[in-house]
């Protein structure tokens, strides 16, 4: 799925263009990025989706927007991925937020993501990553890890690995941002707007995957 490329084209109804590697034979699709109301009706609804241990959840089954397509989102991404899936967009029902250490009494809602709707890091702890690994791939004693080979005493850790949706610069120190309280986003004298770090995000093999080489 990591080759899976998506680009948002502006205007008046907004959408959502989806592309497949050229070498699948898989021709992309266009969908509504925010359907309005009325879209809704037209797209089938679902009522027992799972996400993450919550149950009974809604969802609608996406539709494409490409007059030239004559298959659905759900079946090109089906005949992608080998198996049968459905591309669905998350209804308006709420999940809960999990209680974190620092937030015990947490009462905040969301719809899709997978614990809470943003994620921030920052470059310094970036580089203080990178470091470790070279260290250990240069074989330096006392840095040794697991699964760290040679190359990465030259290959580039990129952000996208950790998927933030948030990157800020000019942190006094490496993982500093994993003892922040609230921060603003904008300017103060406007009120800009202020985001609660509730928690730090758990382990993720998301971040063993090499984005653009599928490995």
């Amino acid at each position: 799925m990591i080759l899976i490329e998506t680009a948002i084209e502006a205007g008046e109804t907004p959408l959502l263009l989806v592309s497949f590697p050229s070498a699948s034979g898989v021709p992309s699709f266009k969908t509504c990025l925010t359907p309005s109301p009325e879209t809704l009706t037209k797209w089938k609804l679902i009522s027992d989706v799972e996400i993450w241990r919550d149950t009974g959840l809604d969802a609608y089954v996406v539709e494409s927007t490409s007059a030239e397509s004559t298959a659905s989102p759900s079946a090109l991404l089906s005949s992608y991925l080998g198996r049968d899936v459905l591309l669905v967009l998350k209804g308006p029902m709420h999940r809960a937020a999990r209680p974190t250490s620092t937030h015990p009494d947490l009462e905040v809602g969301f719809r899709f993501q997978d614990g809470f709707p943003l994620l921030l890091a920052t470059t310094e702890s970036l580089a203080a990553v990178q470091d470790k690994i070279r260290r250990s791939a240069a074989g330096e004693e006392g840095w040794k890890v697991g699964g760290i080979t040679s190359q990465w005493q030259t290959d580039e850790l990129v952000m996208e690995r950790f998927r933030p949706n948030i990157v800020l610069s000019g942190s006094p120190a490496p993982f500093d941002e994993d003892y922040w309280g609230d921060i603003r986003i904008g300017d103060e004298s406007s009120g800009g707007t202020i985001i609660s770090l509730v928690g730090r995000c758990g382990r993720c093999l998301a971040s063993t995957q090499a984005q653009g080489k599928h490995i």
